[in-house]
């Protein structure tokens, strides 16, 4: 007996997504590409924001990107980094480099981004489709779910479908089948589904600050491992170029309440002198780790920071968070979305394997590169030197690159 439905596609689902960031609108755009109906809720207004924080993107992320139509804007507006240098004095002595032109065949190279620009191009591309909603000034306070009541013989969902619920400040109300947080590391959303995190912080501190550039150093991240500590440069589109500074426990010029004084630690560790006048964003920071204890509750799922975050040292964390909206996109709307549990827990078991390898990796890159004084950063450049050999470069380079981070994939 043929069954008359076979050849019905299975109706697509409506997300409620909560958090515009740079994760929430890439699992929007993936979703609308795929039929499904969005509605992001935002607190802040339209885009608010124009830092750089993250800036990296990796081949895994720029596939991802393709597959949602999207790369080639972030081409024409990133900045391609193909080489990686790694100093130990301002001499220019070298502990060796890295090069990228053989990690991918369409993608050698990381993308270097504003993140204020990530998020634009994401917004952009969900205006492509007529289901998807982004409203911002929208701060979800309330979620509830609905007890799973099952569908219709015609496998549509109905008014008894598993349903979530969120209510906003303004006393809005947005329904639908699954609801993804993607409000960040200080989210509400998973609390309020009682969601705990296991945190961590580093003892380690930085600060960092974005300059008009005016080296020789062009399109190539530098990395200045030395024995009075760590400084890490890399270029962004527009002549602009990202400087970080590993901080003393008390850094020069904070006993007074001002910024540290970033010049001077460059011109000591790397011998590039700074104008403090042509700093456009600064930020410190001391890094940190959580992970939820679980990445999804019925039908709440946790992605991005909200999920997971590591030290930003690597610039791996939204990278992960691309790869969490990826693999939510296809649990979604394959043929088995809200058919099999077991299907949606798969999600938690490999997200959070590549999000603890992920964390395992920053924190070990950190911890090598912010070694200080004798012994220890001798020890160190030595490992460097021979992680740096000829023969382990193209290991060394994948790593980097984060080429094992598939969207299923633990990395």
């Amino acid at each position: 007996m043929n069954d008359q439905h076979s050849d019905t596609p299975s109706p697509q689902p409506h997300v409620i997504v909560i958090g515009a960031g740079p994760v929430g609108l890439l699992l929007a755009n993936l979703l609308g590409l795929r039929g499904a109906a969005v509605t992001v809720l935002e607190k802040n207004p339209a885009l608010a924001g124009t830092t750089s924080r993250a800036i990296g993107i990796t081949p895994p992320s720029l596939e991802i990107l393709e597959g949602a139509g999207l790369v080639d804007h972030f081409l024409s507006e990133g900045l391609q980094i193909g080489a990686a240098h790694v100093m130990y004095t301002p001499g220019g002595h070298t502990l060796g480099s890295l090069t990228f032109d053989r990690i991918h065949d369409r993608y050698p190279f990381i993308l270097s981004i504003p993140q204020h620009r990530t998020r634009t191009i994401l917004e952009e591309g969900t205006r492509r489709f007529p289901s998807v909603t982004v409203r911002y000034e929208h701060r979800a306070e309330e979620y509830h779910e609905r007890p799973d009541k099952g569908r219709t013989d015609e496998g549509r969902f109905d008014a008894n479908s598993p349903t979530v619920t969120v209510r906003c400040t303004d006393g809005s109300t947005w329904s639908g089948d699954y609801c993804v947080a993607a409000d960040g590391a200080h989210g509400e959303t998973s609390a309020r589904a009682g969601i705990t995190h296991n945190r961590g912080s580093y003892r380690h501190r930085f600060f960092m600050a974005d300059f008009r550039d005016h080296t020789d150093l062009g399109s190539a991240a530098y990395l200045w491992f030395t024995r009075h500590g760590a400084v890490e440069s890399f270029p962004l589109p527009s002549g602009v170029r990202r400087w970080i500074v590993q901080l003393d426990r008390q850094a020069p010029g904070e006993s007074n309440g001002t910024a540290p004084d970033l010049e001077g630690i460059v011109r000591q560790r790397a011998g590039y002198d700074l104008d403090r006048g042509e700093r456009l964003w600064e930020t410190g920071f001391q890094p940190s780790w959580s992970e939820a204890e679980t990445f999804h509750r019925g039908k709440l799922y946790l992605a991005g920071d909200a999920a997971h975050t590591m030290s930003p040292i690597g610039g791996q964390g939204m990278n992960v968070g691309f790869g969490d909206a990826a693999l939510l996109a296809e649990l979604f709307t394959g043929d088995h979305h809200d058919a099999d549990s077991a299907v949606h827990s798969r999600y938690h078991r490999v997200r959070r394997r590549a999000a603890r390898s992920a964390t395992r990796r920053a924190a070990a890159g950190m911890t090598l590169g912010t070694m200080r004084g004798y012994p220890a950063s001798a020890v160190r450049n030595v490992l460097v030197r021979i992680a740096l050999l000829r023969i382990f470069r193209p290991w060394i380079a994948r790593h980097f690159a984060m080429l094992a981070f598939k969207a299923g994939e633990p990395g």
